[in-house]
């Protein structure tokens, strides 16, 4: 079987056909086409059959054969050829006819298509016939002007057009998200809601740690491509990420590992193949808030033959993510409600320091009344607490409170005996101790004829802002007024007289002096439970017994101390509750944290709770892995240190500690995250959206929608 050719392409031999050519000659039609064929305006360019050429002195035909080859007569002398073309009427070929008749149907549907869209009465069919798809059940109330700015009423069918071709990707819809999920921050739209220079820091950070295996073909040809579209402050829209109008079971929050690793630095092949190594802390970033030893408290129970179970102290919090550690109540008080109780200490709240009133008298000086056969016995050191001392800085009438108080400090005030020996002193500082003497008297005087309002403005003066209620009643203990009376009464039952004799009123002083009367028993045995009572006369104090395990009392002096730490006499007082022995034995398991900035301290008074919206880099749910025993991954260390595990919580530097487990590798991680066990792509473990925000999107409302557009 012989082929046979449809076309001769030699030059010679053959018209050179042009298929995309929008006009032909006009004498194709009668079989003889010109052989130069119109212009691409549809201009007839016929001149001559051919265009002779010369060789020597003689001119040649160069007519081709399939237009009869060289004619008889040849050229003209002048080179010219002898056959001139007529000029034809050039016709458009058959595909540019097809192109018109393509182009008018097209523009007839568009036309059509814009009329019924632009209809004033076809809104709700206009919607569902450009609508592309069902949304998200979290989406499914909204309407199209809620998520894309070309959607208004007021926009023309003409106007989406226009929007569509030159809003697409710069980022404007992705601010109607916003308008919505406002909780993202300032950052929102940059990668993981982290700032640039935060951002590139991250990205040196990983661009130095190394993978285990090659960077797999497909992902080392993505970055050879444009990569993942950026405004000019390196943002990027939501729809790069969240494909709505993909039904109502669509995740938005759904990402496959390509779309993560195509802007990542390092790309690798899978979790057990190339992912790198946790950091050199993971998972212990710090120390616990409750200073609590498992090493020491797995031996205690070995001793006892009893198994140290994780699970009895901790248990997963709502969503399973977070081991939560239960309340004293349930998993501490069983061993240490006793401890606490039985090595119960009381805090001395207000005393009378011990004082030479025989020095005054002798040098024509008066403290008025007060006691002068003080014992100082164990339990008094005859010198102001840390209490008095902030009280009294918070006293109106005492300006020059801190010089007086320096003096006194100087001369012993708060030695073990007090004041018990002014001899020596000299007439100004002897004077100092008289102000500081009555500035007490004072406090005492305001406490029995007060009570409450009169600590409230102390301590509002001396903290420099004002307490609410709630921080009122933890720090008074809810002090009895009676209390305070009482012991004014029996320590100074003139002092209602000398105040108001100093003031100028002493009628009024003798009629309110004579309202309240001395009460001789000993208090102490009365509050076993807890509460405010009276030392013995000789020991001239006003106590607070702690209630036991989270005492309001304790708490909320640790708190405000804490808070004002470094401030005024407010350092002393911590320091004197923040003891490990101290009463109430709070810091004994409550760490103490140094706040970054400042010089206040905090006291850890719970164990770690879950962030309600934070978002980390790195999460990881607990309950799904609780099959296996908590010691697979978290296991004791063997030589541990306990004497230092509790030095370093002395630091109060949450980020210096111990840890009592060994840290976790990712090899333990991928002996079951593998392709063929448990999950191994990217949102596994990872969040995309980094920050403390609420997933929680407010629908705006018909109103608010309405006020934007006037």
């Amino acid at each position: 079987m012989m082929r046979q050719q449809l076309q001769e392409f030699e030059f010679d031999k053959s018209q050179y056909e042009r298929p995309t050519q929008k006009w032909v000659c006009g004498w194709a039609a009668k079989g003889q086409p010109c052989q130069i064929g119109p212009a691409s305006n549809g201009r007839c360019r016929a001149t001559y059959e051919c265009m002779p050429i010369q060789r020597g002195d003689r001119w040649h035909c160069t007519r081709a054969r399939s237009y009869g080859g060289q004619c008889d007569l040849g050229p003209l002398p002048n080179g010219t050829c002898c056959i001139p073309i007529p000029r034809c009427q050039p016709v458009r070929s058959i595909r540019a006819k097809r192109g018109i008749v393509t182009l008018g149907v097209f523009a007839f549907s568009f036309s059509i298509i814009i009329l019924l869209l632009g209809g004033p009465n076809l809104k709700a069919w206009r919607h569902s016939f450009v609508l592309p798809g069902a949304l998200t059940a979290q989406h499914a109330v909204l309407d199209c002007n809620a998520c894309h700015i070309a959607t208004t009423e007021e926009t023309e069918p003409t106007k989406w057009l226009y929007d569509a071709v030159m809003i697409a990707g710069s980022g404007i819809d992705s601010q109607l998200c916003l308008k919505c999920h406002s909780t993202f921050g300032e950052n929102a739209l940059k990668a993981h809601g982290l700032p640039l220079d935060e951002l590139a820091r991250a990205t040196e950070r990983i661009g130095k740690t190394q993978t285990e295996s090659k960077t797999p073909l497909l992902l080392s040809l993505v970055a050879f491509g444009p990569g993942v579209p950026q405004n000019e402050q390196g943002e990027l829209i939501c729809a790069t990420c969240h494909h709505e109008h993909k039904g109502q079971d669509n995740n938005l929050a759904d990402m496959n590992d390509r779309q993560c690793q195509a802007c990542h630095t390092k790309k690798f092949a899978s979790f057990v193949n190339g992912h790198p190594e946790f950091s050199s802390s993971y998972p212990y970033r710090r120390r616990t808030r409750i200073m609590f030893n498992h090493n020491a408290h797995t031996g205690y129970f070995q001793q006892k033959s009893q198994e140290f179970v994780c699970l009895n102290c901790h248990t997963p919090d709502s969503e399973g993510q977070q081991m939560l550690v239960g309340s004293f109540e349930e998993k501490c008080a069983s061993c240490h409600a006793e401890q606490i109780e039985e090595a119960r200490e009381d805090v001395e709240f207000l005393t009378l320091p011990v004082l030479h009133v025989e020095e005054f008298n002798a040098r024509n000086l008066s403290v008025g009344e007060w006691p002068a056969d003080v014992d100082a016995d164990e339990e008094y050191e005859g010198a102001l607490t840390p209490f008095v001392v902030l009280l009294m800085s918070g006293d109106a009438e005492y300006p020059n409170f801190a010089e007086d108080l320096q003096v006194c400090t100087d001369l012993g005030l708060f030695d073990e005996i007090g004041l018990f020996d002014l001899s020596d002193a000299e007439d100004d500082e002897l004077m100092a101790v008289e102000r500081i003497a009555w500035g007490v008297k004072r406090l005492l005087y305001d406490l029995a004829t007060r009570g409450h309002e009169a600590l409230k403005e102390r301590l509002e003066k001396a903290f420099g802002q004002p307490l609410d209620r709630r921080e009122l009643v933890a720090l008074t203990g809810q002090l009895p007024v009676d209390s305070a009376r009482m012991a004014q009464q029996k320590w100074m039952p003139g002092l209602m007289a000398e105040i108001a004799n100093r003031q100028g009123d002493s009628q009024a002083s003798i009629e309110e002096a004579g309202l309240f009367e001395a009460e001789e028993d000993d208090q102490k045995e009365m509050v076993s439970t807890g509460g405010w009572y009276r030392q013995d006369l000789d020991s001239l104090s006003l106590r607070y017994r702690p209630t036991g395990h989270a005492d309001a009392f304790l708490e909320g002096w640790l708190k405000i101390t804490g808070r004002f730490y470094g401030k005024d006499y407010t350092e002393d007082i911590f320091t004197s509750l923040s003891n490990a022995q101290a009463p109430g034995l709070c810091a004994k398991c409550h760490s103490v944290d140094a706040d970054v900035g400042d010089e206040s301290r905090h006291i850890n008074w719970i164990a770690a709770r879950p962030m309600p919206h934070a978002h980390e880099a790195t999460q990881f749910v607990h309950a799904p892995h609780l099959v296996q025993d908590c010691q697979t991954c978290h296991s004791m260390k063997a030589d541990f240190d306990n004497r230092e595990f509790k030095a370093v919580f002395e630091k109060n530097d949450p980020m210096v500690f111990m840890s009592n487990f060994e840290l976790i590798e990712k090899g333990a991680c991928a002996e079951c995250h593998t392709a063929k066990k448990a999950k191994t792509n990217c949102l596994s473990c990872h969040n995309y959206h980094i920050g403390e925000f609420a997933m929680v999107a407010a629908e705006s409302t018909a109103e608010e929608r309405q006020e934007e557009k006037n």
